[in-house]
């Protein structure tokens, strides 16, 4: 474990394929595991070793030499706790993740309880179960459908570097991605294929997977952050955007609402003005990677 702490991963760009743990930062003491998101990646990660002490170490969605394609979260959970206890096998242990990964970390922080062992910290950052008919048909529609799915990806990617998507639900494709790219003349490049096809297959599983995932009770405190985009005067933002904002802070109280029959202990709730996408942000974390230390 200490030689494996020694080296921190390489960038995406420099890398042919992508691990199945990954050490995001380095350092000694108990170490911080992070599932990866929905889109099977853990590298957005390395934002949090500005603020968190200790180790970082990602978990993505790659199978390792033993594993198979996953058929749920819980075959999910045991194939991490697996993995988790290779690495690092006498505990304790801290579990955290965002998104799809939030519901993950829920579920391997309940394996490695079921083995004895004892989880410390589990972290949940803006976390959402499929819990209603609706939500869970779009997962399946998302799983079934190759090009949604592609869509989504590339969405996440030119958010995530402050570009505007065409419209929230338009099918986009690689080569529209690249013109917009271009267009803006932003300091990034297209994902490669080969990691684009790894993350659109992530998207497919884990969208099939949590439309049939009912979680199991974890025994413990939780502390969870959630997006909640500030409000704003309706004829300055517009009324578009006023009832985006409005939905997505709706949406953060019934996360909390969603998630208490699955935690027998106290829920420490904490609300960052953010999108959900932008929770990894060093803008969004400035609001709330000091809570995220002390917790």
């Amino acid at each position: 474990f200490a030689e494996c702490l020694r080296q921190e991963v390489p960038a995406v760009d420099d890398a042919e394929q992508v691990a199945p743990i990954e050490v995001l930062k380095g350092g000694s003491g108990i170490p911080l595991f992070c599932i990866h998101d929905g889109f099977g990646m853990s590298r957005q990660y390395r934002a949090l070793g500005n603020y968190v002490e200790g180790p970082i170490i990602g978990m993505n969605q790659v199978p390792a030499e033993w594993e198979t394609e996953f058929e749920s979260i819980r075959s999910m959970a045991v194939s991490y706790a697996d993995r988790v206890q290779e690495l690092y096998p006498n505990g304790p242990y801290r579990v955290l993740g965002w998104s799809f990964g939030g519901v993950a970390a829920h579920a391997l922080a309940i394996e490695l309880q079921r083995r004895g062992c004892e989880v410390r910290n589990l972290v949940l950052i803006d976390a959402a179960l499929s819990r209603n008919r609706f939500t869970k048909r779009i997962g399946r529609i998302i799983g079934q459908n190759r090009r949604i799915a592609e869509g989504r990806v590339l969405g996440y990617i030119l958010q995530t570097n402050n570009m505007a998507v065409p419209a929230p639900w338009k099918l986009l494709a690689y080569r529209q991605a690249q013109m917009l790219i271009r267009r803006r003349g932003a300091n990034l490049t297209s994902p490669a294929q080969w990691l684009l096809e790894s993350m659109i297959q992530s998207v497919g599983v884990n969208q099939r997977c949590l439309a049939q995932h009912t979680p199991d009770v974890f025994d413990g405190n939780v502390t969870m952050f959630t997006a909640a985009p500030k409000l704003k005067d309706g004829g300055i933002l517009g009324m578009g955007a006023w009832c985006r904002q409005l939905r997505a802070r709706h949406a953060a109280k019934d996360r909390l609402n969603n998630w208490r029959p699955y935690i027998s202990g106290e829920i420490s709730t904490h609300a960052v003005e953010s999108t959900h996408y932008e929770m990894l942000t060093d803008k969004s974390l400035s609001q709330y990677g000091h809570k995220l230390n002390v917790c």
